[in-house]
């Protein structure tokens, strides 16, 4: 599959308008891809196909635009100080449009979402904006770079294909005065197999409505939440696992016992001290605190129509070891 190169369709949707579920953006081909830290392609399939109830659904755009309202408040002013930095190191910018979503012109079910597009030194370029908090700034690189978080890369590479651009521009705004700028160049090779894995994701597990392969425990629940009620015979493979299972978790309650044992015998010492000290230095806090919690017994006990009007069953796959 060749990567085309400058075909990409400038979308007239914007803001609410915009369907997520009728294409794959450049965070859902990092899900694809298996590098992103905030869903797996079972919860991209899930999505796609309608099957995020509209209760997930409402909570998730609840979370997600207050999370963008923050962003986007901090986007013009980082952009702004990017093009400064870039200006001072010789560079010539000039803002060509904010926010557009391109669509691919053979797959219209692969997007993009541009931050912004400058002409940087004459070439037409893509730009991202990222607000990073301190304790994840570890996960870039250099400035001057292209070490970008792989998640990050997979969504820039993504927009350079469907784009057909050379190079994306992001800025990573640490803090409130900190922009700092990296330097993504495509990689035909790359786009090429990312291309294909999110074709091959859309027409083999949208389109067929057949899920990917589950990656977690969360995929787990979504795809079988409920048992058939039927067995299945152990392969080899499984049943070493099963016993290596019981194993570690008996040393686990082995180390728990034992933890438990110290954990009293360091408060039988302390008694009714609040901390214990060595040399000066608190190495241990026993402390009395106040807690509120609601009695649902005897609430139940009380009130039994309210409590049965307002209780709500709920169900849950429990994995247990045979003895």
């Amino acid at each position: 599959m060749g990567v085309l190169m400058n075909t990409a369709i400038l979308s007239d949707e914007t803001g609410a308008g915009k369907d997520r579920t009728k294409f794959l953006g450049g965070s859902d081909a990092a899900a694809v891809m298996g590098v992103s830290p905030w869903k797996t392609p079972v919860q991209v399939w899930q999505e796609k196909t309608g099957r995020v109830s509209d209760d997930a659904r409402a909570k998730e755009q609840s979370a997600k635009s207050k999370l963008f309202s923050r962003g986007h408040r901090w986007e013009q002013p980082a952009f702004e100080m990017l093009c400064e930095v870039l200006r001072d190191a010789g560079h010539e910018i000039t803002e060509v449009s904010a926010s557009r979503r391109y669509i691919d012109s053979q797959y219209d079910f692969l997007a993009c979402e541009i931050d912004r597009e400058i002409m940087f030194n004459g070439e037409l370029v893509n730009v991202e904006i990222k607000t990073v908090h301190a304790f994840a700034a570890h996960k870039w690189g250099d400035m001057d770079t292209d070490e970008v978080p792989i998640e990050y890369a997979a969504q820039v590479m993504h927009g350079l294909g469907i784009t057909g651009r050379r190079i994306c521009i992001v800025g990573c705004l640490v803090g409130a005065d900190n922009i700092v700028p990296y330097y993504v160049e495509r990689d035909d090779e790359t786009i090429e197999s990312m291309r294909h894995q999110c074709v091959k994701f859309w027409q083999g597990h949208v389109v067929l409505d057949t899920p990917p392969d589950p990656l977690n425990f969360q995929d787990l629940s979504i795809l079988f939440p409920k048992d058939d009620g039927s067995s299945v015979e152990a392969t080899e493979n499984i049943q070493f696992a099963v016993n290596q299972l019981k194993e570690i978790k008996q040393t686990i309650k082995a180390n728990e016992t034992q933890a438990e044992e110290l954990e009293f015998q360091i408060k039988d010492f302390m008694e009714p001290a609040a901390t214990l000290v060595c040399n000066g230095k608190n190495l241990v806090t026993f402390k009395t605190q106040v807690t509120s919690r609601f009695n649902q017994k005897q609430f139940g006990e009380d009130h039994p129509d309210l409590f049965a009007k307002f209780k709500q069953p709920s169900e849950s796959r429990v994995f247990r070891l045979g003895k």
